[in-house]
């Protein structure tokens, strides 16, 4: 497998695709807003669930 990697990148023809693929995905980790969705839909959806429940209760 690594020599088929090799080969490929001696080659150069997956060199544009792969740097395309590395800058897109590096400008959607450096938003702001993708960032934020990840952070919160990872370490806070419970909690985010319990101050949604506590608002429909008091509101």
């Amino acid at each position: 497998m690594s020599d088929y990697i090799d080969d490929i990148e001696e080659s150069g023809e997956c060199n544009d695709l792969i740097k395309l693929l590395t800058g897109a995905v590096a400008l959607l980790m450096l938003s702001p807003a993708f960032a934020l969705e990840m952070w919160v839909g990872t370490f806070t959806e419970p909690i985010a669930h319990i101050i949604e429940k506590i608002i429909n209760l008091i509101f």
